[in-house]
């Protein structure tokens, strides 16, 4: 109260004048802010050790991609039909011959189905025959029989193989040997016929060779492969 008995006026105390916020700053600029603060904030992790070694463990994402076969076939079998193209002839002839026929096999697949423990090792038989020299008035047959082993897409058959009703030479047995590669309905092989006996008129074929192209529907017996798929580590597989 001032001299004279007239009351002084209350004042209020004066507050800092807060800075506003500008209007063209919205959400995605608030959350711009935020998210620059909490990246500064976020204390770094130090790397898990591994309790063996005693060193860093490696995280999941700095392991090398994995990559597992699309089907599981441990413990399955197949049958497969198709037809198949082949180019054949041999060294003492200077036309190689066109043919055209089908091929039957059959594939096991070793291990217990089901099991942890993928086995990518096949075996089993083959049957296939040809009519060669399509085209030409050398028209004959050419059939193969034996087994056949195969590890992933390679594999390989031994057998037996003919070459008959030539006009010009006897009917002829080879040791058949043919390697290829299977990628499931489509395979393509290479094969090399030693001679061994002929039977009936004319001369006996020599050293025989053919490269052939098919396609085959496998028909599985029993249990079916289980579609695997690629398999990543870390966040991208799990695991």
């Amino acid at each position: 109260m001032r001299p004279g008995g007239r009351p002084t006026p209350f004042c209020y105390p004066t507050l800092p004048r807060l800075r506003t916020i500008p209007a063209n700053m919205g959400p995605p600029h608030l959350a711009l802010i935020l998210l620059s603060l909490g990246l500064h904030a976020t204390p770094e992790v130090a790397p898990a050790l591994d309790p063996d070694a005693g060193a860093p463990a490696a995280r999941p994402d700095d392991m090398a991609t994995e990559l597992t076969p699309l089907l599981d076939l441990t413990g399955t079998d197949a049958v497969a039909v198709g037809g198949m193209f082949g180019l054949n002839g041999h060294p003492d002839q200077s036309v190689n011959s066109l043919g055209a026929g089908i091929e039957l096999s059959y594939t096991h697949y070793v291990g217990d189905y089901g099991s942890s423990d993928k086995r990518l090792l096949g075996y089993g038989a083959f049957l296939h025959g040809q009519a060669l020299g399509l085209g030409t008035s050398d028209l004959h047959g050419y059939a193969a029989l034996g087994g056949q082993l195969n590890y992933m897409v390679f594999g390989a058959e031994l057998g037996g193989a003919t070459e008959f009703l030539d006009q010009s030479h006897s009917n002829t047995f080879f040791v058949h040997l043919a390697p290829y590669v299977s990628l499931g309905v489509v395979w393509i092989g290479f094969h090399v016929d030693v001679p061994m006996f002929s039977v009936g008129a004319g001369p006996a074929y020599g050293p025989g060779y053919g490269v052939e192209i098919g396609l085959q529907l496998p028909l599985f017996i029993g249990d079916r492969p289980k579609f695997e798929g690629l398999r990543l580590p870390g966040p991208f597989g799990g695991g």
